[in-house]
């Protein structure tokens, strides 16, 4: 079991709680220059503890207000159309930074909850984990947002998440799952499977916001897993062998986060219209949110092996550093097919990309 909370060091404590402070927590998205410079030299475990003291830090300073005041807001009309027509969406795949390159907060998964999670491996599972990484030692130190794509409203919901697992001296890997665009007519945040690999859009508005987004990588139903096979420890044991790394390293072709069936249960009637924070608020520390499964390979998609599970160790709370700084990079699908050619099968509906996609 780790114990996550026990020991940080106090200058990473201090020199979050300095910037907080400087901030004050006001127009952050326009105040905030970025993370400290150094931050990517840091230990996973300070830069989980930068951003404990961060979050702790927040939650003091907001503790009289509603949690739509402690939270981003959904884009203006003017957002939507910049989104639909001008936005660059490249920062999203090419940024290895955890807050965002924007000049704007996020287009989409404007709104979400932030907490601090675990991901605990499989005890036992060596004969049947064949991965490396992140998918075979889990990870100690890890963050969690789960947000809405769009507003929700009594005609359903679009729940998601984004997994940042933390590295040392090095970018944090990066993990994003839903279930689809579209969403559900639900507000039972935990009804469904969340995966990297999102079902194809059926509407013509999200077939567009598809096709813009296949620009940049195609499909873009998809977003990479080939980095989370690289943990500080897998790096460290390959001695930065770039080649070795590569003929090592293993990565599953899909992940399927299943959602905890207490959690299914106990939000099994709560309302579309109902506020997202009511749902992520309510969970305890120690509670398990989702188990991790892997599907090997394109040609082995009813075999999912168990790599673990995502216990919640900071409780989710509404948060504009969330909303408006913290970012996750969508790692390319075609990282993964550059390494595992076969994984590229136009398979499950998945769209082919745009007539001289390179």
């Amino acid at each position: 079991m780790f114990r996550v909370h026990e020991r940080y060091h106090m200058t990473t404590l201090l020199l979050s709680r300095l910037i907080l402070a400087l901030l004050g927590l006001i127009g952050v998205s326009g105040l905030f220059d970025g993370l400290p410079q150094d931050y990517e030299s840091w230990t996973a475990e300070e830069k989980f503890g930068f951003w404990d003291a961060a979050l702790e830090d927040e939650l003091l300073e907001n503790a009289d207000k509603s949690p739509s005041d402690q939270s981003g807001n959904f884009p203006s009309t003017a957002g939507k159309v910049a989104f639909l027509t001008t936005d660059d969406f490249s920062p999203t795949f090419e940024r290895f930074r955890d807050d965002l390159p924007y000049t704007h907060a996020k287009r989409i998964r404007s709104v979400g909850g932030v907490g601090l999670v675990t991901w605990h491996p499989t005890v036992n599972a060596t004969d049947d984990n064949p991965f490396t990484g992140f998918f075979a030692t889990g990870a100690p130190y890890a963050l969690i947002r789960l947000s809405y794509t769009s507003p929700n409203d009594d005609s359903g919901t679009t729940p998601g998440l984004s997994l940042k697992l933390f590295r040392d001296g090095m970018p944090s890997s990066n993990m994003l799952a839903m279930e689809s665009l579209e969403g559900q007519t639900s507000g039972n945040f935990f009804e469904f499977d969340f995966s990297n690999h999102l079902k194809p859009a059926t509407t013509a508005l999200l077939r567009y916001v598809g096709h813009r987004f296949s620009q940049y990588s195609c499909p873009s139903t998809r977003t990479g897993l080939s980095e989370v096979a690289l943990s500080t420890e897998s790096i460290a044991g390959m001695q930065y062998d770039v080649h070795r790394t590569i003929q090592t390293m293993n990565f599953p072709f899909k992940v399927i986060f299943r959602p905890n069936p207490t959690l299914t249960q106990q939000f099994a009637s709560y309302p579309p219209e109902g506020s997202l924070f009511d749902i992520l608020t309510a969970i305890e520390v120690g509670t398990t949110l989702y188990d991790i499964y892997a599907v090997a390979d394109p040609e082995l998609m009813d075999q999912e092996i168990h790599v673990g599970h995502l216990e919640l160790t900071r409780k989710l709370q509404p948060s504009v550093l969330g909303d408006k700084v913290l970012f996750f990079r969508h790692q390319k699908i075609e990282e993964d097919y550059a390494l595992r050619p076969h994984y590229n099968a136009q398979d499950e509906g998945t769209p082919r990309c745009p007539a001289g996609y390179r």
